[in-house]
């Protein structure tokens, strides 16, 4: 059992290289001096870190718990990308992009019952459970910031919120793909829900964020019902 949640050598520097440079990105406009640049790069990176982290136990975890084998996968020239246009945007545009999942059905799990081999929407469900992690984590460091708003807390709502939204593009090797062509009403709510928590969160507690980003993503979710 253990086994698959244990992180291989590939993923374990993937992991270390894409904190660095989600870190890069997210302290990018903070560069107030040399000294504050680089520790903000620092505790943005470890921020990335805990947040990447906990995006892939989840969706491991729960991949095991659902017959699934889990990889966590990352995309170069996406990483690449969103450095560059985080360049050329001087800090404007901060698009984390790159990091994925791909899953095998477990061997144990082809004896007996067939399983009809893989499908979105189980792949889906696990994806998921990883932006249910960060988006837990954005709650937690708001919940801190009540307490002492201190740049860590601050910034790891930042960090999380935006792992979490931009993992939901349905562009390749990220999560979003999974829903997407799973079910697309799905993905409008989820997406709808994530984007609207993660605006209504810098104005309002945590309990009514949460409720009018609900109200609002089932309004959307209607609209797009309807014109389907």
């Amino acid at each position: 059992m253990e086994k698959y949640y244990i992180y291989g050598k590939k993923e374990i520097i993937n992991i270390l290289f894409f904190s660095l440079a989600f870190g890069l990105l997210f302290s990018f406009d903070q560069w107030i001096s040399i000294k504050s640049g680089f520790v903000n790069l620092l505790l943005s990176g470890f921020l990335s870190f805990v947040g990447l982290f906990f995006f892939t136990f989840a969706q491991k975890y729960f991949a095991y718990r659902s017959g699934y084998s889990h990889e966590a996968i990352f995309s170069y020239p996406w990483i690449l990308f969103s450095v560059a246009l985080v360049l050329i945007s001087n800090g404007l545009f901060i698009i984390p992009l790159g990091y994925g999942a791909q899953y095998e059905l477990l061997a144990r799990q082809r004896l007996g019952k067939f399983r009809y081999g893989l499908n979105f929407w189980s792949m889906a469900m696990i994806s998921m459970t990883g932006v249910a992690a960060l988006f837990l984590l954005a709650l937690l460091f708001k919940a801190l910031t009540l307490y002492n708003p201190a740049y860590l807390f601050t910034q790891g709502i930042r960090v999380n919120l935006l792992i979490a939204i931009f993992s939901m593009l349905p562009l390749s090797p990220m999560i979003g793909t999974y829903l997407f062509f799973a079910s697309r009403k799905a993905y409008v709510f989820l997406l709808s829900l994530i984007v609207f928590s993660a605006i209504l969160l810098n104005t309002f507690s945590i309990a009514a964020a949460i409720a009018i980003a609900l109200i609002l993503s089932l309004i959307i979710l209607g609209l797009f019902a309807y014109l389907d």
